[in-house]
């Protein structure tokens, strides 16, 4: 009898030892998928629509272009996420707002407000933001362009004026060329046209080398304030305006324009002053999981792969190039 009960003992021993790696295994397979399986339901699954409102123009590649680019490789690191992007002027963005739509990110220019739309405050990268870009956490600065002063050669030719040597011009040379070419009936100065920029604050900012006060200050230089700065509207382009406040990606299509072919254009810094930044922002729709994703999205406009793209846009990094 105790013969019979330690074979069947085991036998019952041999059956576990056999079955048991395979229930662990079971187990832990069952633990493993169950983690996963509540990671991946804990993040937002589905798609996402940007708006890339376009107001001035990058070189070379499109914004929007970028955007999808960008799109494309999120979508790769978040499984189930699909990104739609749409590129559209302020007015269509304002059309839109204006018949109920709204997208879940927008990109947009720094000064842009869209009607109806409430925004997620971002958690931003306060260390790796430069200071002039720290501004609200409704918007998060990605990419920027800088104004320059441009000088048509041949005007300044024409009125006997030197152009100055380096990267700068002193306050002299341009007090000079405004006074010469008013006497001449010529446009001594224009601005860019596009919206939502502000270029003569680029000047009001501008150190020159000379004295250290701000050019466009009325009270301390007068004299500037009796010339009419009008909008440019193709003057600069047709030679009858001497000089031009743009952005470097404007001056870069005008040069390589028809109308630009004939130019000689010897461009100045003006100051660090620039309102042309593009920002990008969440919208506050009441879905937590998805304003989480799109912020995410947001945030990765301001890793070093992305921001590296900009070079083919002409545009510049909110990043210094590490």
């Amino acid at each position: 009898m105790k013969k019979l009960l330690h074979i069947t003992l085991l036998i019952l021993l041999a059956v576990f030892l056999f079955c048991a790696p395979a229930a662990i295994a079971h187990g832990v397979h069952m633990n493993i998928y169950t983690l996963r399986s509540d990671i991946k339901t804990a993040k937002y699954q589905g798609t996402i629509e940007i708006w890339h409102v376009v107001s001035f123009k990058t070189h070379g590649s499109s914004g929007v272009g970028y955007l999808k680019t960008r799109a494309a490789s999120f979508e790769k690191s978040n499984s189930y996420v699909y990104i739609s992007v749409k590129g559209m002027t302020p007015q269509e963005a304002l059309e839109r707002a204006a018949n109920g739509e709204l997208p879940d990110i927008i990109s947009s220019p720094q000064l842009f407000e869209l009607p109806g739309a409430s925004l997620r405050s971002l958690t931003l990268p306060t260390k790796k933001l430069p200071e002039k870009f720290a501004s609200d956490s409704f918007r998060l600065p990605y990419m920027y362009d800088e104004y320059v002063l441009c000088c048509n050669e041949a005007i300044f030719n024409q009125l006997g004026v030197s152009l100055p040597l380096g990267e700068e011009m002193d306050e002299d040379t341009l007090l000079k060329v405004m006074h010469e070419a008013s006497a001449n009936d010529l446009t001594p100065l224009t601005l860019t046209s596009v919206q939502f920029l502000t270029p003569l604050s680029a000047l009001s900012a501008a150190q020159f080398p000379k004295e250290e006060y701000s050019l466009y200050a009325e009270e301390q230089l007068p004299s500037l304030s009796e010339y009419s700065i009008p909008v440019d509207s193709g003057e600069f382009a047709a030679q009858t305006a001497a000089m031009i406040i743009c952005t470097r990606c404007e001056l870069n299509n005008l040069l390589e324009s028809k109308q630009g072919a004939s130019l000689s254009v010897r461009e100045y810094a003006l100051s660090d002053f620039t309102d042309a930044v593009q920002c990008v922002s969440v919208l506050s729709k009441g879905d937590s999981k998805k304003e989480d994703m799109c912020e995410s999205f947001a945030l990765s406009l301001l890793s070093n792969r992305a921001q590296s793209g900009l070079d083919e846009l002409g545009m510049m990094r909110v990043i210094p190039e590490k």
